[in-house]
């Protein structure tokens, strides 16, 4: 009888076996709360080598690759005004000198596959490095390390360095027509608009003996950095610093501290519920000269600036505004109204018009301040279309914002930014380089990020409207013909 029933029990076994799992497919586990997108940024450790010389590690230990960067505080701003240049001109002079050093257990190629350090002469400050495998990243220490050390410059090799300098070009990066949208709404020749390579008849003037003088007087440790970023353990690097700078460092006085550390974040948020939030975005908008009381902008005010260049290929239309945050909650602010901008300028004369091919939008801030603008190029004949675009792009910006959904998508795409930014080894090695350049925290992006994750959309459009008052932002027209 049991053997007759045993086919049976089987089968009825295994139906209440698929029945069970009919149920367990259509009921999922609970899905874990992602995490927030500051819990994924890199956090930067800090160490003082000695005489005031500082090194920055930021690990990434996904990334394949090290970059490892010289930064000075000392800009082409700082250039004397009748020697424009010779920042640029003494950077190129110190990399040359790291790049022919012959030092023994230092295998070529020393700075990467194209055997050459970049560099990048900005207001603030110059940086020098490298991007290389993880084995490499002592030798390119040991490089810089002693050309520091050694640094001296020939008439010849200064006149070479010229030439080239010529041919490069400016090492700032920047938007198109960069330097008349920053002369123009800045109002000034400030540190924005003077190019960073100066012009033929400044470098001209310049000498071996004002090269020597820009040595001593800024290639010190007080005035220096070194950053680190990419797939490291900050421990050996930090050892492999010590033992390269150490001893230069020291002749300038004081001791090494003790061990790497972590500067925590501040907590900041733009969050305008509380008396103390209210009071750090009036810290905000009072640094950018504003008023809480200002009427919304009338970009129909807003002033047009034209300005000839018959030798321009193609017509440049940009929005341009001062823009100096106090603090992480303004920066973020100011990094939302830079994609509700550029956004908004994109749909109009891409997506809607077709008038442009490129349209591009940039937040450049430095030490001294800094600019907000978005620009986009197109035929000579448009100058009307572009003039109306820019316009409506002013408003379109202010409106997004006031949409839940708009806002969500500027918010989006602003830290999908900075994610991209700092996923990079070049980028997250430059952004830990800035950050020092200004003179802000080492984690100051994690608090700007914090920030953008939890800002509301009135004081970001508030933020945008400000910046957007006809009594300080400009339409540009660059290359009327």
């Amino acid at each position: 009888m049991t053997k007759r029933f045993l086919p049976l029990v089987v089968l009825l076994s295994a139906l209440v076996g698929c029945t069970g799992a009919t149920q367990w497919r259509t009921r999922p586990p609970p899905r874990p709360e992602p995490a927030s997108i500051t819990e994924r940024l890199p956090v930067v450790q800090e160490m003082e080598i000695a005489g005031g010389l500082n090194l920055l590690l930021a690990p990434r230990s996904h990334a394949p690759l090290v970059s490892v960067q010289i930064v000075l505080l000392t800009g082409h701003d700082d250039d004397p005004e009748d020697k424009a240049g010779l920042a640029a001109l003494s950077s190129s002079a110190l990399a040359e000198h790291a790049r022919s050093l012959n030092l023994e257990g230092c295998a070529a190629p020393a700075f990467g596959k194209s055997d050459v350090p970049e560099i990048t002469v900005e207001s603030d400050g110059v940086r020098i490095g490298a991007t290389v495998l993880p084995g490499d990243a002592e030798a390119v220490l040991a490089r810089f390390a002693a050309a520091i050390e050694t640094v001296s410059v020939e008439d010849e090799d200064l006149h070479a360095i010229k030439r080239s300098s010529v041919a490069a070009g400016s090492t700032r990066r920047g938007i198109i027509g960069g330097d008349a949208i920053a002369k123009i709404v800045l109002g000034r020749e400030d540190s924005l608009s003077r190019p960073s390579s100066g012009c033929e008849e400044s470098r001209s003037r310049i000498t071996t003996a004002d090269v020597e003088r820009f040595f001593d007087e800024h290639l010190r440790p007080e005035n220096m950095a070194i950053v680190v970023a990419g797939r490291i353990v900050p421990e050996d690097v930090a050892g492999m610093v010590q033992h390269h700078f150490g001893a230069w460092a020291r002749k300038y006085g004081g001791e090494p501290m003790e061990g790497l550390r972590v500067s925590a974040p501040a907590a900041v948020s733009l969050d305008s519920s509380s008396t103390a939030e209210r009071s750090r975005g009036s810290a905000f908008l009072a640094a950018l000269g504003i008023g809480s009381s200002r009427p919304r902008p009338d970009s129909s005010k807003l002033p047009v600036v034209r300005v000839s260049n018959r030798n321009s290929p193609r017509l440049v239309v940009a929005l341009g505004s001062p823009a100096a945050p106090s603090d992480a909650a303004g920066e973020a602010a100011l990094r939302m109204a830079e994609y509700a901008l550029g956004g908004a300028l994109r749909w109009h004369l891409r997506e809607e018009s077709r008038l442009s091919y490129r349209v591009s939008h940039q937040l450049v801030l430095h030490r001294h301040g800094g600019l907000l603008a978005a620009s986009a190029t197109m035929p000579h004949d448009a100058v009307p279309e572009a003039t109306s675009a820019a316009r409506r792009a002013v408003v379109d910006a202010s409106r997004w914002l006031e949409r839940e959904s708009g806002f969500d998508l500027i918010r989006n795409a602003a830290l999908q930014a900075l994610m991209d930014e700092l996923d990079t080894v070049h980028g997250l090695g430059d952004a830990v380089a800035r950050t020092y350049q200004r003179g802000l925290p080492a984690n100051h992006h994690i608090e700007v990020a914090r920030a953008m994750e939890s800002a509301p959309p009135a004081r970001v459009g508030e933020v945008l409207e400000r910046l957007l008052d006809p009594a300080v932002a400009r339409i540009l027209l660059i290359g009327v013909r």
